[in-house]
């Protein structure tokens, strides 16, 4: 029987320490359903994970990476009651707060990606209903680690020839 504590703790303490030294995941993400430099009518699809216990997410500003135009991105999804708004920068998708404990989810189109980038960065501010804010907006440098707020980034293939 002690053998199999020391087991229960060893196993214990080497899952601590793996999740202790795992590197911070983005709690904003963003999926491409064509993720090659170049490519036309692109759809984004973004997820904002709910991080508040007592607030619920009331909007999401996305930053734009260079090469790509506010004037060139459409909304397909959102929460429901949630509107799209262009920025100078990048776009805001807002609205009634989501219940406590829910994502937001929502996708936009790119008329086209940016011919000579190999990976897109969107810096995300989330907002809850309480005035907190997330602010995923830290860009990974090689060679260095993970930034503690990681902005959404997709990489992208070549382009097509």
């Amino acid at each position: 029987m002690a053998l199999g504590k020391r087991m229960v703790a060893a196993l214990s303490a080497g899952v601590a320490a793996a999740l202790l030294g795992a590197p911070a995941f983005a709690h904003v993400e963003v999926e491409a359903d064509k993720a090659q430099a170049g490519a036309t009518n692109v759809t984004l699809t973004f997820h904002g994970e709910a991080e508040s216990q007592s607030a619920g997410i009331v909007s999401e500003r996305v930053v734009l990476p260079q090469g790509i135009a506010p004037a060139d991105v459409t909304l397909v999804k959102a929460p429901q009651g949630w509107t799209f708004t262009s920025s100078a920068d990048g776009f805001t998708i807002a609205g009634p707060a989501l219940k406590v404990g829910q994502d937001a989810e929502f996708a936009v189109t790119v008329t086209q990606l940016p011919i000579d980038a190999t990976t897109l960065s969107f810096k995300t501010v989330e907002t809850y209903s309480d005035g907190k804010v997330s602010r995923w907006i830290d860009l990974s440098e090689e060679g260095q680690p993970e930034p503690e707020s990681p902005a959404p980034t997709i990489t992208l293939e070549p382009a097509a020839n």
